[in-house]
């Protein structure tokens, strides 16, 4: 596969990259510094959007393609290779995923995308999985820790129901769906949503992943039973399934879940999945959620530990990438560091909604990146004036430093500060 035009902008980049030795890292084989003694810039810098690609030629459509078919890692049950093309048209993206069985049908293929002008993609497509860890049996007193470490209940207001609670933001949650008939779920937060490749709805979760999160974000608060609370409990959750029961989808699925997402007044997406593989059809539709519709995409890092492999999509530059802490603000061993990292939160013991009314204690940074996207409700229903960047801005420039003076791969710009975020 080509990867084409990547412009490595993230905050976290810009304010480390002149120190800490990165000049012949590539988005397949990064190299890591994660040691102590980086020092970073004294102000995060904004992403910009990166200047399109042009549309490929006839030619190097068919050129990519064959290569993206000699490359290919999935395939379809009767043992063809799904090419994924993406043609921007007048209306929008266009994503179509084609088997194909070899290089000279792959090369057709893209050769006939191509003749209209308007192709910006070709690649196979690829997996990618829930970032869960299993769950973790020993419980914390009180079980949500988090509160303590993170003050979303100093923003929020009376009731739970205004501006500095997340009202009126919608987070997308892309993953396995949400049980939406959850006690602590039920009262009509969990939107209708959508389905990418997946059986069942949107709000039937046959795995549990999806439930966690969107318990992270927004389960009922204050409503008399036990249970948790939300991070932003005046927001709504928008379930879109790309995930299936075992936690695993496609980039074609993830990318069209990314679009739908956008287009359908998703106000922040997360996305506490990830793979090992960049994929350029997901790129471009997150490139199109942040630039094109301001929505803030927020990823955990991953959980490969310390300098281990980087986890797409939350390794893409214009994504906010968020690694995991333990109960002493420490970086957890599992979380995935690296120059990519942009903030951290708790992941260790997360006490969430699971299906059936059930609740459970989770580690992860799938865990973690869901407090970020309700930290980006709250700050985007405080300042509705804010686009993505602005959105991104705050949490990094406010957030708490952790670690190393300033930016480090560990700990990004550090552990979110609600307070100072919605001021």
């Amino acid at each position: 596969m080509k990867f084409r035009g990547l412009l490595r902008v993230s905050v976290a980049f810009l304010a480390a990259i002149a120190l800490i030795g990165l000049a012949a890292c590539t988005p397949k084989k990064p190299v890591y510094v994660c040691d102590a003694g980086v020092t970073a810039a004294s102000e995060p810098q904004n992403a910009t959007s990166p200047t399109p690609d042009p549309p490929l030629e006839v030619q190097a459509a068919g050129e990519e393609a064959k290569a993206a078919v000699a490359d290919a890692t999935v395939l379809t049950p009767d043992g063809r290779v799904p090419l994924v093309t993406v043609e921007q048209t007048p209306t929008g993206p266009e994503i179509t995923s084609t088997p194909v069985a070899d290089e000279a049908e792959a090369e057709a293929v893209a050769e006939a995308a191509a003749a209209s002008g308007d192709l910006v993609v070709v690649e196979s497509d690829s997996v990618v999985t829930a970032d869960a860890m299993p769950p973790n049996d020993e419980f914390f007193d009180p079980e949500q820790y988090v509160f303590d470490v993170i003050d979303y209940v100093g923003t929020w207001d009376a009731m739970y129901s205004g501006a500095q609670s997340g009202a009126g933001q919608v987070v997308a949650v892309l993953d396995t769906g949400v049980q939406a008939s959850h006690p602590d779920l039920d009262d009509g937060r969990v939107l209708p949503g959508a389905v990418f490749g997946q059986p069942g709805a949107a709000t039937d979760d046959p795995h549990g992943h999806g439930t966690k999160i969107a318990g992270i974000v927004a389960a009922e608060t204050n409503n008399d039973m036990e249970g948790i609370a939300g991070a932003a409990p005046a927001a709504d959750i928008l379930p879109v399934k790309v995930l299936d029961a075992n936690g695993r989808g496609l980039s074609s699925q993830l990318a069209n879940g990314l679009q739908w997402a956008a287009e359908n007044n998703a106000t922040i997406i997360n996305l506490s999945l990830g793979g090992p593989t960049p994929s350029d059809t997901v790129l471009f539709m997150v490139r199109y959620a942040v630039f094109s519709k301001g929505i803030p995409v927020i990823s955990s890092s991953g959980n490969s530990g310390k300098c281990g492999a980087p986890s797409f999509p939350a390794a893409f530059p214009e994504v906010l990438a968020v690694g995991s802490t333990d109960q002493a603000n420490q970086s957890a061993a599992f979380s995935t560091t690296g120059p990519y990292v942009d903030l951290v939160a708790p992941g260790v013991a997360i006490r969430s909604t699971l299906n059936n009314g059930n609740y459970t204690d989770s580690t992860g940074t799938s865990f973690s990146a869901p407090y970020v996207a309700a930290a980006a409700a709250i700050v985007r229903a405080t300042h509705p004036e804010f686009d993505a960047n602005h959105v991104i801005f705050r949490l990094v420039s406010t957030a708490t430093d952790l670690g190393p003076p300033g930016w480090d791969p560990h700990f990004g710009f550090g552990i979110v500060n609600m307070p100072a975020a919605a001021a």
